[in-house]
């Protein structure tokens, strides 16, 4: 992975996302209100469910949610946690 011309990260996918373990999680909100919470944290990924839910897959060092579940980093969430939360290498 590399950010503003330099490598920050080489290796294995498992290996370069451990560094964001404990702070990947999957909560389910209502879709009508997805947009809003996505907005409020660094959000990877949304997926509709069939009974107008939403599962948000949230970056935070905390659960944001009460019901959050924590889940295991991909590289998307890496790549997320790096440039749309602003962390400096």
């Amino acid at each position: 992975m590399m950010k503003s011309g330099s490598i920050i990260h080489f290796g294995k996918p498992q290996e370069i996302t451990s560094e964001i373990n404990g702070q990947v999680w999957e909560c389910i909100v209502p879709s009508a209100k997805a947009e809003k919470y996505a907005a409020a944290f660094i959000t990877s990924n949304l997926r509709n469910m069939n009974n107008n839910k939403t599962v948000l897959r949230i970056i935070a060092d905390h659960p944001p949610m009460a019901d959050a579940s924590q889940v295991q980093p991909n590289l998307e969430d890496l790549y997320l946690f790096y440039f749309k939360g602003g962390t400096e290498e």
